[in-house]
């Protein structure tokens, strides 16, 4: 029996429309899809990158935060952090160069989490410490790497990179979101060094001091002139001796400007810079005063730049 061309056509509808529909509800049940896939457990020890893993998790999840407020040099976890170790899938860090209380926790309360240490990226460009530096721990490990490695942003780029890559192989199903997310933040990246670059050409070769030396990665960056710290840590006081000296060496060498932190000896700084023609700024290193978040990390560099520019332009 042949069927009339009309029913023909209706039938073939029906049995596509079926299909489609089919495979619509299957696509609401697949595994892989982003809307149903479980949501990564992201844990990160400090703010800078902080940002950089929340800006590549956009709209896809937001990492955990471990110090928020203070410094990584005297940190001790709460149990909240505790909580959080124990759940998390990914634990991003530096290294023990520079987060020593998480060396222990990582072993035993996130054992079942996959560590990812930035300090050993090979395609970042490391410095060791200072030479007056050497040998002195203070809050750091007794390796040499200078731990401060978010502060370079050819370094942030690589970061954001490593991030994507392995948030990708994590969650497949939102590898999309994290590549086209790491892309944004890589672009905005590049575009932000070259006009940092520019505005701190002019005072590139005046000399300045830190509170303490945190700074190391992005004065090789922007080639800047450190002249000495009051303090290798925020935690340690300098004693009388280097003080003396110090102040000595503001006068004698013309230096023009004594930086702080936020919050961090200001009086101090005041003191060293009393009848000499240095002035005072502030810079920071972890954003401790800023909401955290995806714009951190840009906030921080660009408040840095405007910082060194203030102080040590004539």
């Amino acid at each position: 029996m042949i069927r009339p061309p009309g029913k023909i056509k209706f039938a073939l509808l029906a049995r596509l429309g079926a299909m489609a529909f089919l495979a619509f509800m299957a696509s609401l049940a697949s595994p892989t899809s982003a809307s149903s896939a479980k949501k990564l457990n992201v844990v990160v020890s400090i703010r800078p990158l902080h940002s950089l893993v929340a800006g590549v998790m956009k709209g896809a999840g937001q990492p955990q935060l471990l110090v928020d407020g203070g410094t990584p040099h005297n940190f001790s976890l709460k149990p909240s952090n505790a909580r959080a170790l124990q759940r998390a899938d990914i634990v991003f860090w530096v290294g023990p160069s520079l987060e020593q209380f998480l060396v222990s926790p990582l072993k035993t309360l996130a054992r079942k989490a996959q560590t990812i240490s930035f300090e050993k990226n090979r395609y970042l460009s490391l410095h060791t410490v200072r030479s007056s530096h050497q040998n002195q721990s203070h809050g750091h490990s007794s390796q040499t790497i200078d731990p401060h490695i978010w502060l370079d942003p050819l370094n942030a780029r690589e970061m954001i990179k490593q991030i994507a890559k392995t948030l990708g192989k994590a969650d497949p199903a939102r590898k999309d979101i994290y590549e086209l997310n790491s892309r944004a933040m890589i672009k905005r990246l590049e575009a932000l060094t070259p006009q940092i670059q520019e505005k701190l050409t002019p005072v590139r070769g005046t000399l300045y001091v830190t509170l303490h030396d945190a700074f190391l990665y992005f004065e090789k960056r922007f080639r800047l002139s450190y002249a000495g710290s009051i303090a290798l840590t925020p935690d340690h006081p300098p004693g009388a001796r280097h003080l003396r000296e110090l102040r000595q060496r503001i006068k004698n060498q013309k230096i023009s400007c004594v930086f702080s932190e936020p919050q961090a000896r200001s009086k101090l700084v005041k003191l060293l810079i009393e009848g000499s023609n240095a002035k005072t700024a502030s810079l920071d290193a972890l954003g401790n005063n800023q909401k955290k978040g995806p714009e951190l990390y840009f906030t921080l560099l660009q408040n840095n730049a405007r910082a060194f520019l203030s102080c040590l332009r004539p």
